[in-house]
């Protein structure tokens, strides 16, 4: 038995509320024409963060509440560009141009130079079902079943990372350091 002065150990919870992060950094070289990078509230793509399998070894479920983007440009070429993040959904994406981007409530945008204070240029965005959709997005259809298996919704909310040169066929290169941010919440345990 333990003495009067024991730790006391609290059993693992069924719902788990945490903020998991993906860092990583992607070298843009020679970019000619407008590109851009996903994140969903529902679909990870490539940018899986940290803990995001083994969380799915302990728990069933999982609700993603919120997203946040930050992207960190360093303009390394002699070209300027142009860098937003731009809240979209899967209905209307795939996005094929700048403009497009642009002109979309609520974006965050700037133009690096090449050389000086403008190279570097930060650009951060968060968004939630709630900002997205206009409602919590807590239906059933909307959990994450197992790993790598996103939900089954018709209408997926989304950042958009995009960038283009600003002058056309005067191609830029950048360091595009990303920082991603899921607030989820875990739930029902596993029972083996």
């Amino acid at each position: 038995m333990y003495k009067h002065n024991a730790p006391f150990y609290k059993p693992l919870f069924d719902r788990l509320r945490v903020r998991l992060e993906y860092f990583g950094t992607i070298n843009l070289t020679n970019i000619l024409a407008f590109q851009g990078r996903t994140f969903g509230l529902f679909d990870c793509g490539s940018f899986v963060p940290k803990y995001w399998n083994q969380l799915f070894a302990l728990y069933r479920y999982a609700l993603v509440h919120g997203i946040t983007v930050k992207a960190e440009f360093v303009n390394i070429g002699t070209a300027a560009f142009n860098a937003c993040i731009a809240e979209s959904n899967t209905t209307d994406s795939p996005t094929t141009n700048m403009k497009e981007l642009m002109e979309t409530p609520r974006t965050v945008a700037k133009q690096s130079y090449p050389g000086g204070n403008r190279s570097d240029i930060v650009l951060t965005r968060s968004a939630s079902g709630l900002s997205l959709v206009g409602h919590s997005i807590t239906s059933s259809n909307a959990y994450w079943t197992q790993l790598g298996v996103p939900p089954t919704v018709d209408y997926l909310p989304q950042l958009i990372v995009g960038f283009e040169p600003t002058v056309l066929a005067a191609p830029f290169s950048a360091v595009l350091t990303l920082r991603y941010y899921l607030d989820c919440e875990f739930f029902t345990l596993n029972p083996t």
